[in-house]
């Protein structure tokens, strides 16, 4: 019948290394109340680890299991055998961590074909064992970065009070998927007590917060706002479409009049914007960067145009650009999404194009 709404497809794509804990996970996942549910799971193992899939817990969590032993046979062909044998409701992949993390997206695609009357809705997590996090980033760390793109939980186990550098974790991931949700688990009841260490200087007359560690900074000025009263601060952007960096800098030494400064991905100076404004937020959408000042953004190009001058709302804290020309604009108390095509004609700005 037409408008009638499709039935969902769960599927949960559980990545990592060998040893990560991807087995032990699931299977406390297929056992627990959550999934106590009564309908059917499939699950796919692309590697035989230490753990395997004990039938008592198959049983109770109403799952089947299939193996893949290599890459190739990780098709929609091979999984459409698997669901016509088994008719299953909801699919969880225990992904081989050697194989590149850069084919799950097309793999969505052809759920979707092959799942046509369901809405498939995936879910991708990423496995860490602390003991061998920088084993991995040392020797392997394409493979690494690859996992950390695709995934929207990073679940971090095996966690110490003395070995667990929270810090170093958090700067892998948010480097290349600063969306991306970090959990930590741990044995040790200490370990939940300990005070995270910002990633940035709190103590600094100038506090630089990346973009991808500003949900960290904002919940933390919430909780400690005694911290932060008299700070000036300053962040910068990396722009995945380009890989560059922006960065904020004053050049008045008042936090106002910042220059704009765009490094390519080896540090090296691209051009520099100089405005006659201040950067209580920075953002960069590919070509266009903003800059928050009061409850202004200003938007410019990579050569130093001015695009636009708009005004973003009474206690803005911070603007995210969704586009060229339309930003979130996040406040003590809400988040507002505007369209920047307010322009003004009277301001003006200064590029200077580092040779």
């Amino acid at each position: 019948m037409f408008g009638k709404k499709k039935e969902e497809m769960m599927v949960y794509v559980v990545m990592g290394f060998l040893e990560a804990g991807k087995t032990s996970l699931i299977r406390d996942l297929i056992v627990d109340d959550m999934f106590d549910d009564k309908i059917k799971t499939l699950i796919l193992a692309c590697e035989e680890g230490e753990e395997e899939f004990e039938e008592a817990d198959l049983k109770k969590g109403c799952a089947v299991c299939e193996y893949i032993e290599d890459e190739d046979s990780f098709n929609g062909k091979v999984i459409q055998k698997f669901l016509k044998k088994h008719r299953p409701d909801r699919i969880i992949i225990e992904y081989n961590g050697m194989w590149s993390a850069a084919k799950i997206p097309e793999f969505y695609d052809e759920l979707e074909e092959i799942c046509f009357d369901r809405e498939v809705i995936m879910q991708t997590l990423d496995v860490v064992n602390d003991e061998t996090f920088s084993l991995y980033m040392k020797n392997m760390p394409s493979l690494m970065v690859e996992q950390f793109k695709v995934a929207e939980m990073i679940i971090v186990n095996r966690c110490t009070v003395e070995n667990t550098k929270k810090s170093a974790i958090r700067g892998s991931v948010k480097a290349v998927n600063p969306r991306a949700q970090i959990v930590y688990e741990s044995e040790d009841d200490a370990f939940y007590d300990m005070k995270e260490e910002m990633p940035f200087d709190i103590n600094a007359d100038v506090i630089e917060v990346s973009e991808g560690d500003f949900g960290l900074w904002y919940i933390d000025m919430i909780d400690h706002q005694e911290n932060y009263d008299g700070k000036t601060l300053s962040n910068y952007c990396f722009n995945t479409d380009t890989s560059t960096y922006t960065m904020a800098l004053s050049r008045s030494g008042d936090g106002r009049s910042v220059a704009l400064i765009n490094y390519n991905s080896n540090g090296e100076v691209q051009n520099t914007i100089n405005t006659e404004h201040k950067a209580d937020s920075i953002s960069v959408y590919k070509g266009t960067v903003a800059i928050l000042d009061g409850n202004v953004v200003y938007g410019y190009n990579q050569k130093g145009d001015l695009l636009y001058s708009a005004n973003s709302g009474t206690g803005s804290k911070k603007v995210v650009l969704a586009s060229d020309y339309t930003a979130y604009i996040l406040s003590v108390n809400q988040i507002r999404f505007i369209d920047l095509d307010s322009v003004s004609s009277n301001d003006t700005a200064e590029t200077s194009k580092q040779e």
